[in-house]
């Protein structure tokens, strides 16, 4: 009897587990220059993503270290244009990697109340509309792969130059819709194949020291 009352009681908890994996849950984002916010919600349950609360202080001195050093990078003529092509150019190859052929997973989770803001300026009017014309065509890139692989609602896609002064404004809020079951099989391939790259990557280390061994000799 007691095994039975075992079995019943472990059935009843995956039952329960398996309800609540099926329950919808949200994910607001929202990112912007100055703070970065990320809440989940579930049922009736709100749960702050990120920042932490434990790492506050840590977060503030990350950020003041960062407007130093955007205080220093603004002496440099036109310092901003790499950065930016390379962080958006890595975030597309990021995507593109790691969720081809997961169209079956990933159009399940849906992105809702998408608004995004961007306006860039550059020292001249000339370095502007080059910047604009470099960021503007990343992001819309980065966008269409994104309206390919999920299922996005865009309410404001606003890309814009600023030619008076140099600038680099962002305000970017969206909602991830999906079930907790999708989103932990989605996560764990998206691990799987991340670390598989890094494998790749991996044995073209040793080739590098047996050139410089041979250099010596």
């Amino acid at each position: 009897m007691v095994w039975v009352w075992i079995g019943r009681i472990l059935l009843g908890l995956l039952l329960l587990l398996a309800v609540l994996l099926l329950i919808p849950l949200k994910i607001q984002v929202e990112i912007g220059l100055e703070e970065q916010r990320a809440t989940l919600r579930y049922l009736f349950l709100r749960f702050p993503v990120y920042p932490f609360k434990g790492a506050e202080e840590a977060e503030q001195a990350e950020e003041d270290e960062v407007r130093a050093a955007k205080g220093k990078g603004k002496k440099g003529k036109g310092g901003k244009k790499t950065p930016l092509s390379q962080q958006l150019g890595l975030v597309m190859d990021i995507l593109r990697s790691t969720l081809s052929g997961l169209r079956f997973l990933t159009r399940h989770i849906h992105l809702r109340r998408f608004d995004l803001r961007l306006r860039v300026g550059d020292d001249e009017p000339h370095e502007t509309a080059v910047l604009y014309g470099q960021v503007g065509g990343i992001v819309h890139a980065c966008l269409g792969l994104v309206a390919n692989t999920f299922d996005c609602r865009f309410d404001r896609v606003q890309v814009e130059p600023n030619f008076s002064e140099p600038e680099f404004f962002l305000d970017l809020s969206f909602q991830i819709v999906a079930l907790p079951i999708i989103l932990l099989i989605t996560a764990g391939i998206v691990a799987v194949k991340l670390l598989q790259n890094r494998s790749v990557k991996a044995p073209d280390k040793p080739g590098a020291k047996e050139d410089k061994g041979g250099a010596h000799k």
